[in-house]
């Protein structure tokens, strides 16, 4: 995974990764209160991480957090 690969030497690419679960815990708080804590588990490598860059990610197919 290319999280993975930088173990966040870099501060900025840390500081984005963290607003991508910040603005995913905006859109489900309401039925998961935990998100942004369970989006940054083991460094943003996990998949619930994967599941909020999935929903932000330029297409144009709407995505769910729980498909």
């Amino acid at each position: 995974m290319i999280i993975t690969y930088f173990k966040f030497n870099n501060t900025e690419y840390k500081n984005m990764l963290e607003l991508l679960c910040i603005q995913c815990h905006e859109l489900f708080s309401y039925s998961s209160p935990n998100l942004r804590a369970q989006c940054r588990t083991n460094c943003f490598d996990n998949s619930t991480f994967m599941k909020c860059l999935e929903i932000f990610e330029h297409h144009n197919n709407k995505r769910s957090l729980y498909n």
